[in-house]
């Protein structure tokens, strides 16, 4: 294929349905091939939900804990939260945001814990 394209079985659904309906709404995993393979067809792209850099997600991040910072709910020493184990991308961006797992469980969640 040109371009280095790898075909999915979708392209034949998704051409049909443009052809028939013109219009189409695209669910599915992250990072299946959904937006490539409707990039190659569709004459118009709505993305609800465009992919943030890293470093955006960081200055996202940053904004928040400038904000918790400024005491909203009262004086507080310590921020804390919790993702799914295997989520290693919010584990990275919660470390380098200064967080430490602290060994303990939230349900399924590991729990990080940030000295304010």
């Amino acid at each position: 294929m040109p371009n280095g394209y790898i075909k999915r079985l979708f392209d034949d659904t998704l051409l049909f349905a443009l052809k028939s309906k013109g219009a189409v709404v695209v669910e599915g995993p992250k990072w299946c091939g959904k937006s490539t393979t409707c990039k190659r067809y569709a004459k118009e792209i709505v993305d609800l939900m465009p992919i943030k850099t890293r470093d955006e997600l960081i200055l996202e991040a940053k904004l928040a804990f400038d904000f918790i910072r400024t005491w909203p709910c009262g004086k507080a020493e310590y921020c804390s939260l919790s993702c799914e184990p295997e989520n290693e991308v919010a584990r990275g961006l919660y470390r380098s945001l200064g967080f430490m797992e602290n060994g303990e469980m939230d349900g399924d969640e590991i729990v990080a814990v940030l000295k304010l």
